[in-house]
């Protein structure tokens, strides 16, 4: 199977849990950067426009002309809802699209969407406001997380997350993104233990695995960058209830926060490869395997459990003459 993971140049982990999987016969990814880290890393990498300009789609046609693949997997926040699009539009493709249903997306790439799903079935969540609905309060119990709207944003130029501690904060917010207001939104100030439930479906929603993550610190990109596994996390309720209203499959993850009485609020819902993933399988759940199983129709159930395990990253520099990445002209 060769498979394809559009914008995939930050995932050094995705690509090669892939490329270990049996029966992966290549893993090709794409990038706008010509020194992204995957490209030193996959099988074949190409350059591409980013996945906003009209000249992706092009550029998707001629990365499988010169490089045929079987599936691509969407695993950028970016690339979602443009992957999501062609699900349900007139052009076909003659590769098969491992994602969640357009549907699914609709609800996951908008934090409104997320919000309103959560409270219409009685999920614990964290308050939300549009940043327009938020200035026009007047009154405010600080602090507040402003982050944006569309999942299309993330890892863009355009994205901003901040904690909003003052009105001096607001101040710049409110400035910064003038005329744009309708793109970013404000939470509820989330305290207590940040965990990830990495959680994986069959195509049906049912959930046949949930491993707990507690991320105590991020990184540059946002993702995990220190963590331990948890165990009794009392998350898998949550996690099945969301699983089966929103018909996830594969690889998901749904974000909480713990406070100190054990009461979990729903920060975020991914519905993809999360940053979590490698940990969850170097602790011993193989979740990019179980995904190739899927995508071949296996019937298969998950009966691993975690192994006690704690993680750490930092970076160490790479030399070359020159970048792996392909050009498509």
């Amino acid at each position: 199977m060769r498979l394809f993971l559009p914008g995939a140049g930050n995932k050094i982990n995705h690509i090669r849990n892939f490329m270990e999987v049996p029966g992966v016969s290549r893993v090709i990814i794409s990038d706008v950067y010509p020194w992204s880290y995957g490209a030193f890393v996959a099988d074949a990498a190409y350059q591409t426009p980013p996945f906003s300009a009209p000249e992706f789609l092009d550029a998707l046609d001629g990365i499988y002309r010169r490089d045929p693949f079987d599936v691509c997997i969407p695993i950028h926040d970016a690339s979602l809802r443009l992957f999501s699009d062609l699900q349900t539009g007139t052009r076909r493709y003659p590769f098969i699209l491992a994602m969640n249903p357009p549907e699914t997306v609709d609800v996951i790439a908008d934090k409104v969407r997320t919000y309103e799903f959560c409270v219409s079935h009685d999920l614990p969540t964290l308050r939300l406001w549009t940043l327009h609905d938020f200035l026009a309060l007047g009154q405010y119990a600080y602090p507040y997380y402003l982050k944006p709207r569309h999942i299309n944003l993330r890892g863009t130029s355009r994205a901003l997350f901040m904690a909003i501690e003052d009105a001096h904060d607001l101040t710049y917010a409110t400035e910064k993104l003038r005329g744009r207001e309708a793109d970013f939104v404000v939470q509820e100030h989330a305290t207590g233990a940040a965990i990830n439930a990495d959680f994986f479906c069959d195509r049906e929603g049912t959930v046949k695995s949930v491993v707990a993550v507690k991320r105590l610190a991020m990184g540059a990109s946002r993702g995990i960058s220190r963590g331990e596994i948890l165990f009794d996390s009392g998350l898998r309720p949550y996690v099945e209830r969301i699983a089966a209203h929103l018909k996830l499959w594969g690889a998901n993850q749904v974000q909480f926060y713990v406070d100190g009485d054990g009461q979990p609020k729903i920060l975020e819902i991914n519905g993809r490869f999360s940053g979590s993933s490698a940990f969850v399988k170097a602790a011993g759940v193989n979740y990019f395997e179980y995904f190739i199983k899927l995508l071949r129709g296996e019937h298969f159930d998950i009966l691993e459990e975690p192994a006690p395990l704690n993680m750490t990253s930092w970076e160490s520099p790479h030399f070359y003459a020159e970048s792996a990445l392909q050009a498509l002209t």
